[in-house]
């Protein structure tokens, strides 16, 4: 390969590394935003679970 074929390889490799990089940032940005709401999630449901139970045992008294 003559030099600026290899150089314009070694362009193409960078920027494909530069956008893998790119992207994995957003997956863990995405997958900690999903963490978060899904912990949102399991808090209301516990809460309601908790209200429900509460309720269960007022009516049975």
């Amino acid at each position: 390969m003559t030099e600026s074929t290899e150089n314009l390889v070694l362009e193409i490799l960078r920027q494909m590394r530069n956008d893998m990089t790119d992207l994995r940032n957003e997956l863990r940005e995405g997958f900690n935003r999903v963490e978060v709401r899904l912990g949102l999630v399991e808090q209301g449901l516990a809460g309601m679970l908790s209200v429900s139970a509460s309720r269960s045992r007022g009516q049975s008294r």
